[in-house]
């Protein structure tokens, strides 16, 4: 949705999202992320939606790449 929620998006860029958007996984949210996101939130100043996409890459052991320079390296284990 945030992707989608651009200011002054044209139907190209759009177009290019959703055809993006659909070859992607959805990872659910389970109580293990919740778990991390609780705990990063508690650690940190970051906030919750940020958590949750940080908690997910630790829960699975993935790569996060973002460009919020306030996402760091938080082991939550």
């Amino acid at each position: 949705m945030e992707l989608l929620a651009k200011p002054n998006i044209s139907l190209n860029e759009e177009d290019l999202i959703r055809g993006f958007l659909a070859e992607t996984i959805v990872i659910p949210l389970n109580e293990e992320v919740e778990k991390i996101a609780v705990e990063i939130r508690r650690n940190t100043k970051i906030k919750l939606p940020d958590c949750i996409v940080a908690a997910t890459s630790i829960a699975l052991g993935a790569i996060l790449l973002t460009d919020l320079i306030h996402i760091y390296v938080f082991n939550a284990r």
